[in-house]
Formats: structure tokens, C-alpha cells, sequence
């Protein structure tokens, strides 16, 4: 017998789990300064070819007294993940800048068996940190309301690239939450499409930063920030999602929540890769609309399409609801998009009858807010 359940609940995308994000970047940006320095609020990494690491300073010049050191990488005295005391990168909060000195404080390792640091305020040499990328522009100035520089999505010789793997940025500033950063990414292009720089060298402000080091866990778009808005009346969601459209065409991708709205594209169509599995097309779910999402696809690796098939559309452009699955996360289906909303189904325990809830059959997603996903699912009675 056949039963079916509706609720809310987080979903993924094979293993990729996306909760709710995280704060990046959180400095101390109400601690007093010294006159005459910037006050500056994100996260950074160590980054020396000096083996001993770069030097914590009790002053921003190169003379001052050395308040302790910042553990260089090294590629020996890894352990089995592939980091270690000496194999991963100390963290810590920037809170303030000076002529080419940023005044760090709260370094750290992020596994807590590290050896432990120099955790105080003290100043480093600006050419000895980095981070990695996180939103999608960058600015001119920084203000979200000045023009953008660059657009960190995009192909390179056939590869993607995305905020967190674009080059390793160089850090020249900061004010506030904003760093201003130098990287070089060949055939970066601005919003418009156009060449950001004719050598790959571009400069620009961004007001996050991801300094996690393990399993690039700052991949995906960025939700509910500023510099991304949706269209009136369009409910932001979080989610990874799947086609489910057998049309050999693959499923179309619209311009507006509408089914006489114009085709912009078309997603890939189930691609069989063998033994009886088919590939189905992978997007990005970030609105909901009265039975359309909104999503962004691409960009794609060129080596991963068939031969002689159109490459898919690459972009934001809107699907119909019924065309879209996705395996589900956690074991309890909510009543409301809300932890403390009253329990519908234990999709691991005996009410679902499975032992696994990426096992449960979806039905159909109904419609989506932040990373919660309303549902309806087959349950075996």
C-alpha cells in the first residue's frame, strides 16, 4: 500500500548537504583602535615562504617586537586528510589596517588538537595573508551599490570556476566588512560578459571571505546578501535540485515564471552513461513563485557533455516545479518550514518503513523558503 506525506524538510543533492550559512568573516570590529587605523571586520589565512611563518608584530613596521609566529605550510608533516600542524593554514580575524599592516587577533587552528597560537592582537605584514572568495562580484569600491568588476562564475579552458576556487587572492586592504583583493583568473568576465582584464590580473572590493580549508565548503551561491536581489513577490530558497524532464530536448529554462514566458535555454536531458544509470541535470534553486523555481545553472566542464550535444544553458532563468526532484536529508518531516514545528514522519525509523531517507521516493517538491523544502513523498505501509 501506498501512502502519501507532505512536510518540510532540508534535502540534498547526492551527499552535498547545504544548511543554513554561516557567518563569515565575523572580526571585532567594536574593539578601540589607535588613531589612524582603518577598522576592518573579516577572516584570513597564513600565507609565507618563510619557513618559520609569518611574524605576529607589536607594531605595523618590520622592526617591531615579535609577539609570536603564524606556522608556514608545509607539505611534509601532513597527516591522512592531507593537513596537519604543519600542513594547514593558521585562521584568524582582521580588525584593522595600517600601511600595509593588518592588526590580527583570535589565531588558531580549526581542529582542536592543533598545537595552540598566539591568540592576542598583533600586527602582520599585508603580503602574508590571503582567504578565499566567497560572493559572486566584485566591486569597484566597496559599497554593493558600486559597479561590478568582475563576475567569479564562469569557464576557463573548458574548467569551472567559482568564488572559492578563483586564483589565490592577494589582500591590499580592507574598511569594514569590505577587503579589496588582487587575483588573477584568465577570461574573467563582468556581469555584461565583457573581458574583466587583458592580462587575468584584476582588482576589485568584496565584503566576504571564506577561510575553511576542507572540502571547499564555501561552494554554492550565496543566500539572502545584498548584492544578489530576486524580483518582487519571488520567496529566496537554498537548495540543490535534480531534472526529472525525459524530453529528449531537456527541460526548458524560462524567462519568467510563466509557460508562454520565452525559452532562454534548455537544461540537459537524462544522459545514459551506461549499465542501466542515467545522469540527470543538477541545478540551483534560490526562488519559488506559485509553482515555478528560480534557478541557476552551469557553468559546465566541457569534458563532461556527450560528444556533439549543445551545451546546456548557463544562468538564472526560471523551471516548472513539476519537473524538478531532489534525494532527501533528514530523517524527520516537519509540518512547518520551522526545527520546532511539529513532526509529520520519521523517514528512518518504522513510520517511513526505510532505513535510509535518500531512499524514500519523492513525488514532487511543492515549493521551497530559505533551505526548507516542502515535499510530498511515497511512503511503503
Amino acid at each position: 500500500m501506498i501512502d502519501r506525506s507532505l512536510g518540510w524538510m532540508v534535502v540534498a543533492l547526492g551527499l552535498a548537504a547545504f544548511g543554513p550559512d554561516r557567518a563569515f568573516g565575523q572580526g571585532n570590529a567594536s574593539a578601540a583602535l589607535s588613531a589612524g587605523v582603518t577598522a576592518c571586520e573579516f577572516s584570513a589565512l597564513a600565507s609565507s615562504d618563510d619557513p618559520a611563518g609569518p611574524a605576529i608584530r607589536e607594531a605595523p613596521q618590520q622592526d617591531a617586537r615579535e609577539l609570536g609566529r603564524l606556522p608556514a605550510l608545509k607539505d611534509k608533516d601532513t597527516d591522512s586528510a592531507g593537513y596537519g600542524p604543519n600542513g594547514e593554514l593558521p585562521e584568524f580575524r582582521v580588525i584593522g589596517f595600517k600601511d600595509g599592516w593588518f592588526l590580527i587577533e583570535g589565531a588558531e587552528y580549526q581542529e582542536p588538537h592543533r598545537p595552540k597560537l598566539y591568540g592576542g592582537r598583533g600586527w602582520v605584514d599585508g603580503k602574508t595573508i590571503t582567504t578565499h572568495l566567497f560572493r559572486d562580484t566584485l566591486k569597484k569600491t566597496p559599497s554593493n551599490a558600486s559597479p561590478d568588476v568582475a563576475h567569479l562564475y564562469g569557464t576557463s579552458d573548458g574548467i569551472a570556476y567559482q568564488p572559492y576556487s578563483v586564483g589565490v587572492p592577494r589582500v591590499l586592504g580592507c574598511a569594514g566588512p569590505w577587503l579589496e583583493v588582487e587575483i588573477y583568473q584568465p577570461d574573467l568576465k563582468t556581469l555584461a560578459g565583457k573581458p574583466a582584464s587583458a592580462d587575468g590580473t584584476v582588482r576589485g572590493w568584496t565584503d566576504r571571505s571564506c577561510p575553511q580549508q576542507q572540502n571547499d565548503p564555501c561552494r554554492g551561491t550565496q543566500f539572502d546578501y545584498p548584492w544578489s536581489p530576486l524580483p518582487a513577490g519571488v520567496t529566496e530558497c537554498n537548495f540543490d535540485a535534480l531534472s526529472i524532464d525525459r524530453d529528449p530536448a531537456g527541460l526548458n529554462v524560462r524567462e519568467a515564471p510563466d509557460g508562454a514566458a520565452r525559452v532562454l535555454g534548455h537544461l540537459s536531458p537524462p544522459t545514459d552513461i551506461g549499465g542501466d544509470t542515467k545522469v540527470l541535470a543538477e541545478v540551483r534553486v534560490i526562488g519559488f513563485r506559485k509553482d515555478w523555481f528560480l534557478i541557476e545553472a552551469g557553468p559546465y566542464n566541457d569534458f563532461d557533455l556527450p560528444p556533439g550535444r549543445p551545451k546546456p544553458y548557463s544562468g538564472r532563468g526560471w523551471v516548472s516545479g513539476t519537473m524538478l526532484s531532489a534525494e532527501l536529508l533528514r530523517n524527520m518531516l516537519k509540518q512547518a518550514p520551522d526545527e520546532k514545528a511539529a513532526n509529520v514522519v520519521d523517514l528512518f525509523g518504522d513510520g517511513g518503513g526505510m532505513s535510509d531517507p535518500q531512499n524514500v521516493r519523492m513525488r514532487r517538491i511543492i515549493a521551497c523558503s530559505g533551505d526548507w523544502v516542502h515535499v510530498e513523498i511515497a511512503l511503503e505501509k
